[in-house]
């Protein structure tokens, strides 16, 4: 702990704000934990340590813990456009005058073409195998997995491994054929580039829709937390259901265009 700090750290929940579709997420996870909830404008950076506006003055925070998109979390040295994040942050992150929880960086671990080598990494890293089977994943840059998706594209799911908000996922169930024959030009024009999926279907829930009930495709996110006696998992959870109109896009932050998914 550093000189002068409160014996116990304090810990911020760094959310992009009400406008997130996954803001009530964060909110969540900030009132049980017993984070403070904030955005970019709640902190900043003073003399190198990451402080927080209250109304006693700037108290000094020892943990961010960031749900920004990295890109976006220090307009000093990442993107200079973003209002999100917090201006000085990486620096004091850099100098180890905070810790981050989902440091920059830590989203590649998420990115799908990982996940075709999920049962070979645990075998080689833990010695054991999977707990739970991954969703079944196909990554292009190899040729007998590539050959598998080109033949199967109007089956699967296909994702570009450096996805946007202008190129997300293509269910390919829903394209038609020039669709189809533009997605297969660009996984043989840059092969690593491209997986395939294995097209999961979602359990329906009912909702309220305007003036009815309707059934719409749904999961249920729940969470666990490291304890020294393990993992434990958090009481309740949060289901999310497609919008209107939104394909298979559970998560709600793409333009809801019925081949496109998150």
């Amino acid at each position: 702990m550093y000189e002068g700090r409160q014996l116990e750290p304090r810990v911020v929940l760094l959310s992009p704000g009400p406008y997130s579709p996954l803001y009530f997420e964060h909110a969540y996870l900030a009132s049980y934990l017993g984070y403070t909830l904030v955005q970019g404008s709640d902190l900043l950076v003073r003399n190198g340590s990451v402080r927080l506006k209250t109304l006693e003055g700037l108290q000094p925070v020892d943990i961010v813990y960031s749900f920004v998109n990295a890109a976006f979390l220090d307009p000093l040295e990442l993107r200079r456009d973003s209002f999100l994040g917090v201006a000085g942050l990486v620096g004091a992150m850099r100098a180890g005058k905070v810790s981050a929880l989902n440091h920059p960086g830590c989203g590649l671990l998420e990115n799908s073409g990982l996940m075709a080598f999920y049962p070979l990494l645990c075998r080689e890293l833990l010695g054991e195998e999977l707990l739970l089977p991954s969703v079944a994943t196909w990554w292009c840059g190899q040729a007998e997995e590539r050959k598998y998706v080109l033949e199967h594209l109007n089956e699967l799911i296909v994702k570009p491994l450096q996805r946007s908000w202008k190129e997300p996922g293509v269910d390919g169930s829903l394209c038609s054929r020039a669709e189809l024959e533009k997605l297969r030009r660009s996984i043989e024009t840059h092969p690593e580039g491209y997986v395939g999926q294995e097209r999961v279907e979602f359990s329906r829930l009912p909702t309220l829709g305007m003036d009815h009930l309707e059934t719409r495709p749904a999961r249920l996110r729940t969470f666990a937390t490291a304890s020294p006696d393990g993992y434990k998992v958090m009481p309740g959870g949060l289901a999310r259901a497609v919008p209107p109109g939104g394909g298979m896009d559970i998560s709600g932050r793409g333009i809801p265009e019925a081949a496109r998914i998150a």
